[in-house]
């Protein structure tokens, strides 16, 4: 795996697997990560790329996980990207697949993204409201397809953090 502790980091043209041990492929600490042009490969580990603030994933190949993406910030893109074979093999595995999952933040861009949810359960995109309000969602031009939902935005009862400006355009 790989962990990134500082801002501003990219990785670019790479080629990274792993095997089902492994939680984080990339797990981002800094913000401003940048991943272009890069495989990645989780086979059948729990989440793929956690993410901090000012992330942006270009033309990426995401399989093998159980969730391909965690945003944990604000400010965040995925563009141009494919996330599918969605896979969970660790130890103790209950699976929950999501393409992409946040539970607080704002501003996030998933824009011409293909998300092939090939295990039926839950989303190809997840919105939840767990640990803080969602704001300034953008979500356009993606082919979605599978899981339970598609696109999955849930503010659960009693957190009092909303899900705000969402937009939806050409799904």
């Amino acid at each position: 795996s790989v962990s990134v502790n500082h801002n501003n980091v990219t990785i670019k043209r790479c080629l990274i697997t792993v095997s089902a041990s492994d939680s984080f492929i990339i797990n981002c600490s800094g913000s401003g990560l940048t991943i272009q042009d890069t495989e990645i490969n989780g086979g059948g580990s729990y989440t793929g790329v956690l993410c901090g603030d000012g992330s942006t994933l270009t033309r990426c190949n995401i399989y093998g996980f159980e969730n391909c993406l965690n945003w944990n910030g604000n400010n965040s893109t995925l563009q141009d990207s494919y996330l599918h074979g969605f896979n969970a093999t660790y130890p103790g595995a209950a699976p929950h697949y999501d393409g992409m999952e946040t539970e607080a933040g704002t501003t996030f861009i998933a824009n011409h993204n293909t998300i092939d949810q090939n295990r039926g359960d839950t989303s190809c995109l997840n919105f939840t409201s767990d640990n803080g309000t969602i704001s300034d969602v953008t979500i356009t031009n993606n082919l979605l397809r599978g899981g339970s939902y598609c696109i999955y935005l849930y503010v659960r009862s009693g957190t009092g953090y909303p899900i705000t400006g969402v937009t939806l355009d050409n799904n």
